[in-house]
């Protein structure tokens, strides 16, 4: 096993001596290796889910919507990212590194790759979830699509009990994003509910102050 695991290591890193100097993200290595350990990852950079999105490959959350129909969020496998830059150093290109994925994007600790942004020098192609300080009253920016449409988080309270599907859940993160489109579309702001090593719990959207939908969660398994 460690024979076939150095032999992995070697080729991918051979496959990116050169795209790791280039500005651009490799697709996804679908590795063969078992276990999540630092230790499955020598030789490169690893970022690992934080427990409010324990986004492990293999986790997966199944939520109820208002008509009974339900959905489910995968995590999936490792993504090696090129040419990474890491976020306490943002000018430092050199960096190869294995990212977790979350509902099909990959995640740079609790910002997630977000790909359906309008075109242009505002456009963020990221969208952070949670700030990487969560205390209550803290705020962040939590997307840009465009110059008139800014997506602003609040951290509401760490410490709710909330029930979802019978299930009580204390400790409870509520982040609330704010947005607008245009004055002549309306506000709108969804609130997220998080706990730690479960993840996401709840999710409600709010149009002009009236409750629109909620989305609870009502099955999910923690790989790790």
């Amino acid at each position: 096993m460690k024979g076939a695991f150095f032999l992995l290591c070697t080729g991918v890193a051979v496959v990116l001596v050169q795209g790791c100097r280039k500005d651009l993200a490799v697709e996804p290595v679908q590795d063969t290796l078992t276990g999540n350990g630092a230790t499955s990852f020598t030789g490169w950079d690893t970022i690992f889910p934080g427990c409010y999105v324990p986004a492990w490959p293999g986790s997966y959350w199944t939520y109820q919507r208002e008509d009974g129909t339900a959905y489910t969020i995968n995590a999936g496998n490792w993504h090696l990212w090129a040419n990474y830059n890491p976020y306490t150093a943002p000018t430092d290109t050199s960096h190869c590194c294995w990212l977790p994925t979350y509902n099909g994007d990959v995640m740079r600790g609790y910002l997630v790759q977000y790909g359906n942004g309008m075109p242009g020098p505002n456009n963020s192609p990221w969208r952070r979830l949670l700030p990487d300080s969560i205390y209550p009253g803290a705020q962040y920016l939590s997307h840009i699509d465009a110059p008139e449409t800014t997506y602003r988080g609040d951290i509401l309270t760490v410490d709710s009990s909330v029930t979802v599907n019978g299930v009580v859940y204390n400790d409870v993160v509520v982040a609330s994003i704010h947005y607008e489109l245009l004055p002549a579309n309306g506000s709108y702001r969804t609130l997220n509910f998080y706990v730690c090593d479960v993840g996401l719990i709840r999710v409600m959207r709010f149009e002009n102050d009236t409750l629109a939908w909620q989305h609870d969660l009502i099955d999910h398994y923690i790989a790790q």
